[in-house]
């Protein structure tokens, strides 16, 4: 219940430590509502704020102070555009209808306009007039205003881009200033965060203005160390510090999203605080830890420990309430049907971690989660009346009018689960150097959230949808006495006491499973989805019980009695269950999912250029083509003169491309150098116009059959005969290339026969499909449902790796044993471990790999082959590989 109340209060009021947050949200709109209201005639041609700063003359003294103004205003500049696309991608987007692009797409180009797009503006429209903490003032024209007047270049992207969305029927509001009720953010507010950083923005480029008018007015250098430490207070402190630019420079673009991830760290930061909290009693024991110091150094330990990218640490939190409906048995229809349903609900937090270059990731996240079910079941009492007709009610009077009855039952049942979850929360990088010191402030809890964030970097919000269908029929049989606890023939209510043991088998006849889930910050962003269609017969349970359980009835009143023909009265029943179960569990499911980055594309710079044309250099060494290399690379080239930095980039870039535009590969290293040149070029075009590049992508398809990995499902081969056209599958490729090396296949076989828990083959785009995505790219046209569907078509995709993970949890759940509403608590412990993957490497054949590699626990000598090595080394031997 205190947990039930927190949340109410925090949806309500927000939290604490984001106080001085919500109060510079408020302060931001204020300003930019009082620059709106001054008006004010427009600069005139010429005197916008980067003529002014290229325009300042300040000698040698001041020339770094004049590059800092011009850096810091480029900065204000880039960022509000940023932020004003980044309102336009989501602006008329219905995530529940899989709508993925606003009026923007991903490449921040107009996206193509459809039906969902207008009911999506429709519904932004109203939802914003029917808000009672909206201002209802014109945000649009606000912005419109305050970009005329501060004017920060003449190209002025930023007012491009705003009369584009206005264009576009992109209708806006802030947050009022006072809102008044006891609340001090609007946490319905889609974008409200991105809304105040790009007030934010245009305010500070304000402020920027009239510092550059001092500037301006400058007598004497010796004033450059004031109008310095001005710079300095307003970049750093003022703009710097404003907790409005830090949680939108971690990616957060709302409230509610903000707060999601500040309750997930402040949930762990108080969970691993308390030596008697659930997450810490379940970490001490799956770890063999003492206490919380040696809890904090093994996850030290564990955390540098991780190996690989697919290794992964996870910890949850999970509590809930559960709702069952009462046994019931309808008028005479005592062997069934019997209706049953469910519904359970659950906040869940999670703290998982995985290896990146330099340190770690770690995720922390807020889930809520629920199901609904509903089934029917049937069952029949074959003793007392199997054995002897002539006495269908075998009871025994064990005194004070109450008997005992032995039982024999076989019954059955089939149910249909609905599940849904949703996801937020963030995600940051951790330096190897650095662990100690996070764990330590996680473990103490002296640091609010919003302090413990603002010391890691990398930081990307995180959003996740689920949804699970799955149908279920269980069979039982059932050996069991019954005690009668009140007295025979008792009415309306009874109670009865039962002992026995039973065996069940349980199907899962179809499971169908979907999802989405967006990682993103103003640099780059990622988004992954399941790509499954229904799976029947996924997993086989087998299992025994023992237990106990008291009953009670309410019996319906009927006017027929009950020794006489008629109608058998409804009953409804509740239950208490005490026992002990053990289970077999066969599980053969596959999901697929498809996962790609895209990043705001940067320009080439002079050291990208250098990286370059050293591997173009590598891999074609003839010498005219050295000679033309270093004459590019001259810094000194007549090419270059009176070129800024900007155009001589481009001129050294075209120089490259128009070098090697004839020249074609004769070997791998060559093909891959050109293949850099040609990935550099879109880039560099692509970020001219700030649209996005693909970073990488993937489609992966996870079993929980190992066999899986080189053969092929019955239904499998079924379908791939139906579709004529069908590319290989995952396992027939693997296959081939088993058979045509006996390495590899020893390889894959070793990975089939392990102890793994999940094989998982992941595929990557051919470099035909990376050509046709940068080129939608550097056009601005590729849309996200085109790539998803284009990543789906094995034919434009080649394997890239194969990984068997073990994933031994650690999990101790409660629930109450109540009928009817009962709670649960659970915590759990779980650890993937990369048992062998093998990666595969490919030249300009993109079918056929040219080689491989093979890592993980099983690619280590066995202790017994380590023993071996020692002994031979002893003796004067050394074994080598």
């Amino acid at each position: 219940m205190k947990n039930v109340g927190n949340n109410i209060q925090h949806r309500y009021h927000g939290r604490e430590g984001l106080t001085e947050l919500y109060k510079k949200e408020l302060i931001a709109f204020k300003q930019l509502e009082l620059i709106h209201e001054a008006g004010g005639a427009p600069p005139t041609p010429g005197n916008d704020l980067k003529a002014r700063i290229a325009r300042l003359q300040l000698g040698p003294e001041g020339a770094e102070l004049a590059k800092e103004l011009e850096v810091f205003r480029d900065e204000l500049e880039k960022h509000a555009r940023t932020a004003l696309e980044n309102i336009g991608k989501d602006y008329g987007k219905l995530k529940n209808l899989r709508q993925n692009d606003g009026v923007l797409n991903q490449h921040s180009a107009v996206a193509k306009s459809s039906k969902r797009t207008q009911l999506g503006k429709k519904l932004a429209e109203l939802g914003s007039m029917l808000n009672f903490k909206s201002s209802g003032h014109d945000f649009v024209k606000e912005l419109d205003d305050a970009l005329t007047q501060v004017a920060p270049s003449a190209e002025n992207p930023t007012a491009t881009t705003l009369k584009r969305l206005k264009d576009n029927g992109v209708k806006l509001s802030h947050t009022k200033t006072d809102i008044g009720l006891g609340q001090r953010r609007d946490a319905n507010e889609d974008h409200g965060l991105s809304k105040a950083r790009l007030a934010l923005d245009l305010v500070t480029l304000k402020d920027l203005g009239a510092l550059i008018s001092k500037v301006e007015l400058l007598t004497r250098s010796s004033d450059l160390p004031r109008l310095q430490a001005e710079l300095t207070l307003l970049r750093d402190v003022t703009y710097g510090e404003n907790p409005v630019k830090q949680v939108t420079d971690m990616g957060f673009t709302d409230n509610a999203a903000l707060e999601g991830a500040y309750d997930a760290v402040k949930a762990f930061s108080n969970a691993l605080k308390k030596s008697d909290h659930a997450v810490s009693v379940n970490m001490r024991a799956a770890t063999g830890s003492q206490d919380q110091s040696e809890l904090a150094d093994t996850l030290k330990a564990m955390l540098k420990n991780l190996e690989h990218g697919d290794d992964e640490i996870g910890v949850q939190r999970s509590y809930g309430l559960n709702l069952t409906s009462p046994f019931a048995v309808l008028a005479d229809k005592s062997t069934g049907p019997w209706p049953t349903a469910g519904a359970t609900g659950n906040r869940n937090y999670l703290f998982s971690a995985e290896r990146c270059e330099g340190g770690v990731t770690l995720y922390l996240m807020r889930e809520a989660a629920g199901n609904i079910s509903g089934g029917v079941g049937g069952g029949k009492d074959y003793w007392p009346g199997f054995f002897d007709d002539n006495h269908p009610a075998r009871s025994v009077d064990i005194g004070n009018n109450r008997k005992m009855t032995p039982n024999f039952r076989l019954g059955g049942d089939v149910t249909a689960t609905a599940a849904a979850s949703q996801r937020a929360g963030v995600i940051f990088n951790v330096a190897d150097d650095e662990i100690d010191g996070f764990v330590d402030d996680l473990f103490e809890g002296k640091l609010n959230p919003l302090q413990l964030l603002n010391k890691v970097k990398d930081h990307e919000t995180y959003e996740a949808r689920r949804f699970n269908f799955d149908i279920t029929t269980g069979f039982s049989a059932d050996m069991r006495v019954g005690f009668g606890l009140s007295e025979a023939d008792s009415a309306p209510l009874s109670a009865v006491a039962r002992l026995g043991v039973a065996a069940n088998v349980t199907v899962n006849l179809l499971s169908y499973t979907d999802y989405s889930l967006t990682q993103k910050n103003d640099k780059t962003e990622l988004r992954e989805g399941g790509k499954n269609r229904p799976r029947f017969f996924n997993s086989l349970n087998v299992g025994g019980q023992a237990r106990g359980q008291i009953s009670g009835t309410h019996t319906n009143a009927t006017a027929t009695p009950a020794s006489a023909a008629g109608p058998t009265p409804a009953t409804q029943s509740a239950a208490n269950n005490l026992g002990v179960a053990a289970n077999v569990t066969i599980d053969d499911k596959t999901v697929k999912r498809v996962k790609f980055r895209f990043n705001v594309a940067t320009p080439m710079t002079t050291e990208s250029l250098d990286k370059l044309s050293k591997s173009l250099g590598a891999a074609f060494k003839d010498k005219a083509t050295t000679a033309r290399l270093a004459d590019l690379k001259d810094p000194l080239n007549a090419l270059y003169a009176d070129m800024n930095p900007e155009q001589a980039i481009q001129a050294r870039l075209d120089g490259l491309k128009a070098l090697f535009a004839d020249k074609p590969s004769q070997n791998d290293t060559q093909y891959k150098a050109l293949r850099d040149l040609k990935r550099a070029v879109v880039q560099h075009e692509a970020s001219v116009n700030n649209h996005s590049v693909l970073d990488n992508a993937r489609f992966e398809t996870s079993k929980t059959s190992l066999s899986g990995l080189s053969k092929e499902s019955i239904l499998t081969r079924i379908m791939g005969s139906i579709r004529e056209a069908s590319a290989p599958g995952n396992a027939a490729r693997v296959a081939e290339y088993m058979r045509q090396d006996p390495t590899l296949s020893a390889m894959v076989k070793q990975l089939e026969n392990s102890q793994g828990t999940l094989a998982r083959v992941r595929l990557e785009p051919k470099d035909s499909l990376i050509d046709d995505i940068d080129e939608g790219s550097r056009r601005g046209t590729l849309t996200q449902t085109q790539l998803s569907g284009l990543l789906e078509n094995r034919n434009n995709m080649r394997i890239k790796r194969l990984v068997v993970f073990h994933a031994p949890p650690q999990t101790e759940n409660f629930t109450s044993p109540t009928p009817l509403i009962s709670y649960n608590s659970g915590a759990s412990l779980s650890v993937n471990k990369t048992l062998g993957r093998i990666n595969f490497i490919y030249g300009e054949d993109q079918d056929k790999p040219i080689g491989y590699t093979f890592d993980g626990e099983l690619s280590r000598p066995s202790a017994s082959l380590k023993e071996a090595a020692g002994e031979l080394k002893l003796s004067g031997f050394e074994v080598k590989s």
